[in-house]
């Protein structure tokens, strides 16, 4: 067993599956689009920010500050590359559900005990990646968001303590995961 998951699992608790996200292309059908969008809109975002500074430094008479221009195209490289980064983050993930727990091992360990599953559901992106969402916003987000949901901490609403945002993306073996987290929550 892993050094990762043994300090993760509670005394006597059992690993039914393990696995990590299939393999995926980062800017697949599903991504490829909201990608191109984002592309498009930071740079002209950015153009239309260089523009403005240039123009009024030479209304204005200031003095120009070619860090500022640097520091514009650094944002605009960084919004663009988050879709490269999450791809990334979640190819690093490792998925455990135990007889208590799912469990997302990246930099660091995530819980999500069963009995704080309320919403969940299984779907497929426009590729055949199938993930797991939990939450009562999550199950209904589009498509195009669950690699950055993938990647987000799992959290927990304030008033019953149930899960309303994890994201397990692309599982492998996915029917026998369904059908081990369906049985263990009595569905």
């Amino acid at each position: 067993m892993e050094e990762d998951i043994k300090e993760v699992l509670e005394e006597g608790e059992k690993i039914l599956w393990n696995g990590g996200p299939e393999a995926f292309t980062v800017l697949d059908k599903t991504n490829k689009k909201p990608f191109m969008i984002k592309l498009v809109l930071t740079a002209l975002v950015c153009i239309a920010l260089i523009v403005a500074y240039v123009t009024s430094i030479n209304s204005g008479g200031g003095d120009f500050k070619p860090l500022l221009i640097v520091i514009i195209v650094a944002i605009g490289i960084l919004v663009v590359s988050s879709t490269y980064i999450d791809a990334r983050n979640v190819r690093k993930q490792k998925y455990y559900l135990t007889d208590k727990n799912i469990i997302k091992i990246s930099d660091s360990a995530q819980k999500v005990p069963l009995d704080k599953i309320g919403n969940y559901r299984f779907r497929a992106d426009a590729d055949g990646h199938t993930s797991l969402l939990i939450g009562e916003n999550t199950v209904n987000s589009k498509m195009k968001k669950w690699r950055t949901l993938a990647v987000k901490p799992v959290s927990f609403d304030d008033k019953g303590g149930k899960c309303d945002l994890a994201v397990f993306y692309a599982i492998p073996s996915v029917n026998q995961f369904q059908r081990l987290l369906d049985e263990k929550l009595g569905r």
